[in-house]
């Protein structure tokens, strides 16, 4: 699963070596449209099956598209966004938790999650050598690895969008009905 996003950081690095492309320079222009995309997908799938899962994955693809696009007040309102979004997943936990029954998408949320979070964690340097020396020549590869775990990040966000489209097209029924209560509570 993760051999064709180590493949695509290999090649770009290899590139970068000899000066013709930078992690950087091919992940931040192509960041927004696969983050809008994901944004749209989750949003379709929410509306159309009245999925609470998705539509808190909406909230937070259109808060990383707002963050990649890098207009004034992002830094911040991604802050701000999460915070939100942390406070809503908890007030409707009984609702997503129904919603997330299907492993094979929470899968995908989870794993781009955990890319998400090593991807931070890269950036803060948290592997340097007088931190956590887990990765060799660290202060070399910094911002290749930082970049490319970020966009392997927001590919797995899509993926995650698709995957839950294609999941609620072939399931029964609503999935939100499940987390409704029945007349007899």
């Amino acid at each position: 699963m993760l051999i064709a996003p180590a493949a695509l950081i290999t090649l770009i690095s290899i590139a970068g070596q000899f000066g013709k492309l930078t992690m950087k320079s091919f992940a931040e222009p192509i960041s927004p449209p696969i983050l809008a995309l994901a944004t749209v997908i989750f949003a379709l799938t929410a509306w159309r099956r009245r999925n609470p899962l998705c539509w808190v994955l909406t909230g937070l693809a259109f808060s990383f598209t707002c963050r990649e696009i890098h207009f004034y007040g992002t830094h911040k309102g991604i802050t701000v966004a999460l915070a939100v979004l942390a406070v809503w997943t908890i007030l409707w936990r009984e609702r997503l938790l129904a919603a997330a029954r299907n492993i094979s998408h929470s899968r995908w949320v989870a794993a781009s999650a955990f890319t998400y979070v090593l991807s931070k964690l890269v950036e803060k340097r948290v592997f340097r050598a007088e931190r956590l020396p887990l990765i060799p020549n660290e202060d070399a590869i910094h911002i290749t690895l930082e970049e490319g775990m970020e966009l392997v990040a927001h590919l797995l966000l899509l993926l995650s969008a698709v995957m839950g489209a294609w999941i609620a097209s072939k399931a029964p029924g609503n999935p939100a009905e499940a987390s409704r209560p029945t007349e007899s509570d």
